[in-house]
């Protein structure tokens, strides 16, 4: 099937055609007197279009002027430079970083019981009371390993250090 192309399109584009070559030519043209304006002949001088400006270059030279102490920023003499370094200084490493320790136990020691030849420890953590036993671990940062009428022992998961509750003697 093939497309016939009506008389408008033909047209159109004939005019697209005829506009473009037109401007090109008058770009061109325009070109070609601009570059021979500009070219001269020997013994000639180029014309300048527009008014020359006389420019007096002596007037860019400035003067030395006369510093005064009362004026509003009084000069200044130049600071010394700093001492140099002597070659001998002895530069001293950063301290190594301090091996992690565990917080203070969170526990505050109530009271102990003997439940069938095992003890259990009492003790408040805040808000909260908890009865504990060897084995026990509290919110998976301390682990109870030892407990005994003078003392609580306790592992802090996280460095797995341990720490120790003091709680007495009983009386």
């Amino acid at each position: 099937m093939k497309l016939k192309p009506g008389k408008p399109v033909l047209i159109n584009a004939a005019l697209a055609a005829a506009g473009s070559v037109l401007a090109a030519s008058l770009v061109i043209g325009t070109e070609r007197e601009e570059r021979n304006g500009a070219e001269s002949r020997p013994g000639q001088q180029a014309s300048v279009k527009g008014p020359l400006i006389d420019l007096d270059l002596s007037r860019l030279n400035r003067q030395a002027s006369v510093e005064t102490d009362d004026g509003l920023f009084p000069a200044r003499a130049p600071q010394a430079p700093p001492s140099p370094i002597p070659s001998q200084a002895v530069i001293q490493a950063p301290p190594a970083p301090s091996k992690p320790v565990a917080p203070p136990l969170p526990f505050k020691y109530l009271g102990l019981m003997e439940d069938r030849g095992q003890l259990i420890v009492f003790v408040a953590r805040g808000d909260e009371l908890l009865s504990l036993k060897p084995g026990d671990v509290i919110a998976n940062q301390y682990r109870v390993d030892e407990a005994s009428e003078a003392s609580v022992t306790f592992t802090y998961l996280p460095l797995d250090q341990r720490q120790v509750l003091t709680i007495g003697s009983r009386q």
